[in-house]
């Protein structure tokens, strides 16, 4: 299943600072809401689970932010390139 490309632009990236003077957003951190869940019902690999399910969707949003990023530059090159 695939959820395309997450939208950026109204979560938490904020402009930080500039590279060659691109302004670059800057991903102030990945929040979760954890539904509650009783820990005696639950089986016992399921906190563990969330936690590596976290840390796969952190690391996934991580990249796709990044690739964000190389595509901005990767624009304004092309733009300077051409003048």
């Amino acid at each position: 299943m695939s959820f395309g490309r997450p939208d950026l632009r109204g979560g938490r990236p904020t402009v930080g600072r500039k590279i060659a003077g691109v302004p670059i957003p800057v991903l102030d951190g990945v929040e979760f809401r954890i539904a509650r869940y009783s820990l005696f019902s639950a089986p016992s690999w399921y906190a563990d689970g969330i936690e590596l399910l976290k840390t796969m969707a952190e690391t996934g949003i991580e990249a796709e932010f990044t690739n964000l990023k190389l595509d901005m530059l990767e624009r304004a090159r092309r733009r300077t390139t051409r003048s």
